[in-house]
């Protein structure tokens, strides 16, 4: 036994260290309290503060003395103080330390009042000094406090905490930190010798866990006694607790901790233990230090291995190969962060963010792993967290244009534009020849427009800065050969034309100008697609069209292919599948190109293309295997289902892959694209003049050119109470995105309000609550002018699942359609809940939906031909509750006519035939 005395502090002994109060266990619950703030740092709502706030008042003031005071980070001399704050007077902190230095054990005695400990120092190579100020100056109090220890040769680590154990009888090791070691072997020894040693409910500080052999033991030490549980696991953090910590896991001992796991945890507690649980128990036993680079880099290799297949598109070998990795270092960053991926792609959102976070906690300087957190935010409309992100992602690194971009992008869905302009300015000023944050910054465009003047400023701005990009992109060659295949579609991206469509506006003139840069940027950067792109199919002038290239005759049916990413449970997938379905098969074939990574086999609509497809083919985004497999199964016609809706199959229409080539109605605007020869359009939806909106050659199917298949609708029982609707409030409901409602017609709801003095109008917060704040402001002021508080007539709801939205509209009195870019799949929602539904037909297509829905129910009643008009039907629904009762009853009787109407198909395979004539003989 030494004491301090050898220095020339007094010599305490062990027996001399015993205080007579009662014995009492340690501050469990606090305990408890502080594990689970430290594990919540999973969760994105974390803030580190809040340890700070939560334990500010118990921190010790003598530690803040010795101690440098962190604001930013919880340290792991900061760790120490707060465990060790929980301690009783009666109860032990131990210390094995090999290193001689005095730091973690100074944090831990450092208490307010002194706390019983002792340190034992495990090297025959090592002896601690005592001449470190912080030691010798400290109040006598604490030294009475303090017990020292020496292993020696006679008097090993077992014989020391035996001796402990007899001279202390009431005192219990509460809380025992253990040193970094070199093997597995040793580290368990440790593990195994300290065990019997413990209190009731006592902890083991196992720093050095990102090393496998450390994790592995702990592993090993839990299997073997259940009553000891892995609490808290900072092997994930990236050494937020001191250089050299090199990861931390702490281990409780004890009942208090059976349970503990399951208690008050987002992250899941059990992900890491089941995949350690799956490793060999010997893996790690006669690994040493020496042995860790080579064990790296065949970790490194079979992560290659992973990453080459996922790249190839196979997901399970993929996922093996990440596990396996996992298995064998749970540390390792781009593992999880694929795994991710991979969650994503099968729909799995929450794994993905649980295994992103797993990743930017490993890493925490790696801003690739911030940046996709905040774009599965994005993704989820939470522009809140998403921003919060890609500001992270940014201020981990500032050198990389993508950062400024990502957030300036998230600002602008959040309507929030000066604020991307700013952004994409300082990107600039750091990168001035970036031409991706140049296109972005000319384009950046309001989602929620203040007045119609400010739509037709900002359209005629971006008609003049699509000009100054053509001209700067033809200038400036040389920075365009030297964009990456993701800078492109970075471009891509920001030309998107659905979203200048809600501007209610011509998009011709905004629609040929992005088809001429996207095919000069296709011609620049990649060539390979030159040919597809130079029409090797050769068209006659005659009409009906002729083709020299392999025209289908007697011997063989027209082929013909669809091609998208929505062949799925999606708009564009509900409203084109009964083409697919009903197609005569005597005639044609019928190829379907799913362009999408994601798992399809519980998606119903998915399933119709698969299973009424001659063939189906599903691939990844990108690569030329799609463009080869369309040509090489010689298609006739090829129709695209959804361009311009803000896909990354966008630029497809620029290339050539059939004879013919169409647009599909789905997506209500022109593609503008020299290669797509037609247009299939509705007979109910389109005006005899609207040739003019479109380059293509527009095609008038019969009636409403989809034939729909019925959906199973359950509308739940849910009472009125529940959306605090009120019976004696006459309710409007505006079912649509409030994108497509301009300000122009703002005045309309006061109008309809100023005659209806009992009038509710309830709008969805959607696309995002941002989008929802900004467009009441402006429906405020229109009502003031009205003479009118808003907020007595107005209410936003949370977008909410399908059958609650239903129950909504089963319990409104009206619905009231948007002007410029009507309902298309909500207006049946509402037809199909027998909602009388107002509409006013406008000069485009995407304004005249819900018209050509009523027109082919015959329910033309609640059809508008004038704004004045669009308010008295709205009123008189409201007011006059035997006609609003007699239009649902009509709609009731004729919503039939929806579905199965094949009339559509019988004039599509008309189209089609004429454009072969050769192929059939009447």
């Amino acid at each position: 036994e030494k004491g301090l005395g050898d220095e020339g502090k007094p010599d305490y002994k062990v027996s001399e260290l015993l205080l007579c109060s009662t014995h009492t266990v340690m501050d469990l619950k606090r305990i408890g309290d502080l594990i689970h703030l430290l594990r919540s740092s999973y969760d994105p709502s974390f803030e580190k503060e809040a340890c700070f706030q939560t334990f500010s008042d118990q921190k010790s003031l003598i530690f803040d003395q010795v101690f440098e005071i962190q604001l930013d980070s919880l340290t792991f001399p900061d760790l120490i103080q707060l465990l060790t704050s929980t301690i009783d007077t009666n109860d032990r902190y131990l210390e094995i330390n090999r290193s001689g230095e005095w730091v973690t054990f100074l944090a831990a005695i450092l208490q307010d009042s002194p706390i019983l400990s002792c340190i034992i120092q495990d090297s025959d190579e090592i002896e601690f000094t005592f001449d470190d100020e912080r030691i010798l100056n400290l109040p006598e109090t604490y030294l009475e406090h303090i017990s020292f220890f020496q292993v020696e040769p006679e008097n090993n680590l077992a014989n020391i905490l035996t001796a402990l154990r007899e001279l202390d009888s009431e005192i219990e090791n509460t809380i025992v930190l253990l040193p970094i070691v070199e093997d597995y072997r040793l580290h368990l020894l440790y593990l195994l010798t300290i065990v019997p040693f413990l209190g009731e409910s006592a902890l083991i500080l196992t720093p050095g866990a990102n090393y496998p052999w450390i994790n592995q033991a702990n592993q090993d030490l839990t299997d073997l006694y259940p009553q000891i549980k892995l609490l808290l696991d900072l092997s994930l953090k990236n050494s937020r607790l001191g250089d050299r910590l090199e990861g931390l896991q702490i281990l409780g001992m004890g009942d208090y901790w059976v349970d503990f796991d399951d208690s008050h945890i987002h992250f899941n507690p059990h992900l890491l233990t089941n995949l350690r649980r799956k490793a060999s128990s010997d893996r790690f036993s006669c690994l040493g230090l020496d042995d860790y680079v080579s064990y790296q880099q065949g970790i490194q290799k079979v992560l290659q291995d992973a990453v080459n297949s996922h790249q190839q598109g196979d997901r399970e070998q993929a996922k093996f190969l990440y596990q396996k990795i996992l298995q064998q270092d749970s540390n390792q960053d781009l593992a999880w962060a694929n795994l991710s991926t991979i969650a994503f792609d099968e729909n799995d959102r929450d794994t993905a963010f649980q295994f992103l976070h797993i990743a930017a906690h490993i890493n925490r300087e790696n801003d690739l792993h911030w940046r996709n957190i905040g774009l599965l935010y994005k993704r989820s409309r939470d522009f809140r967290q998403s921003i919060y992100f890609f500001q992270k992602a940014l201020q981990v690194n500032e050198n990389l244009p993508l950062n400024y971009l990502n957030l300036a992008k998230v600002f602008e869905q959040a309507n929030r534009v000066e604020d991307a302009h700013a952004i994409l300015q300082q990107g600039r000023e750091k990168f001035p020849l970036d031409l991706v944050l140049l296109i972005k910054q000319l384009l950046l465009k309001p989602l929620i427009y203040k007045n119609s003047d400010q739509i037709t400023t900002i359209h005629n701005q971006i008609i003049d800065n699509l000009q100054r990009i053509f001209q700067k992109l033809n200038t400036e060659i040389d920075l365009v050969a030297q964009l990456t295949s993701s800078q492109v579609n970075e471009i891509f991206e920001a030309l998107d034309l659905a979203y200048f469509a809600y501007q209610g506006l011509d998009l011709v003139t905004i629609a040929k100008t992005i088809a001429e840069i996207i095919a000069y940027l296709l011609e620049i950067t990649q060539p390979e697609l030159r040919s597809l792109m130079n029409t090797q199919f050769q068209r006659s002038d005659s009409s009906p069209i002729r083709f020299d290239l392999d025209q289908p005759t007697d011997s063989r049916k027209i082929r013909i292919g669809y091609l998208g990413t929505c062949l799925r449970d999606h708009v564009i997938g509900y409203l084109s599948r009964g083409w697919i379905q009903y197609h005569d098969r005597s005639q044609f074939e019928v190829f379907c190109y799913s362009i999408n990574s994601n798992n399809l086999t519980k998606d119903s609509i998915a399933a119709t293309f698969q299973e009424y497809s001659d063939r189906f083919y599903q691939f990844n985004y990108g690569g030329l295997n799609i463009f080869q497999q369309i040509l090489n199964d010689k298609i006739d016609i090829l129709v695209f289902l959804d361009l311009n809706v803000g896909t990354s199959i966008t630029h497809y229409d620029l290339l050539r892959f059939a004879p013919v080539q169409c647009g599909f109605w789905g997506n209500p605007m022109t593609s503008a694209s020299p290669q797509i020869d037609y247009f299939l359009s509705s007979q109910f939806m389109e005006s005899w003049e609207a040739q003019n909106h479109y380059t293509e050659k527009l095609v008038y199917l019969p009636r409403f050119a989809s034939a729909l298949i019925p959906e199973k609708m359950e509308i739940p029982a849910i009472c009125a109470g529940e959306f605090d609707l009120k019976n004696d409030r006459i309710t409007y409901l505006f079912t649509q995105t409030l994108l497509k409602h301009l300000p122009q017609y703002d005045y309309i709801f006061a109008a309809i309000a100023q005659q209806v003095p009992q009038a509710e109008f309830i709008f969805l917060a959607q696309p995002d609550e941002y989008l929802a704040q900004a467009f009441l402001d402006r429906l405020g002021l229109v009502f003031a002018e009205y003479n009118l508080d808003m907020k007595q007539y107005c209410r936003l709801l949370p977008v909410m699942p399908k059958p609650k939205f239903y129950a909504l509209q089963s319990l409104v009195n009206v619905a009231l359609d948007s002007l410029g870019w009507s309902g298309g799949v909500t207006t049946l929602d509402a037809i199909n809940c027998n909602l009388p539904v107002v509409t006013y037909p406008g000069e485009f297509m995407r304004g005249r939906h819900s018209y050509g829905i009523l027109q082919l129910l015959g329910v033309t009643e609640t059809i508008a031909h004038s704004e004045q008009e669009y308010i008295e039907i709205a009123v008189q629904l409201g007011v006059d509750r035997i006609w609003n009762n007699k239009i649902r009853e009509k709609i009731k009787q004729n919503k039939t006519k929806l579905y199965g109407d094949q009339s559509c198909i019988q004039g599509l395979e008309t189209f089609y035939r004429s454009l072969f004539p050769v192929r059939l003989k009447f």
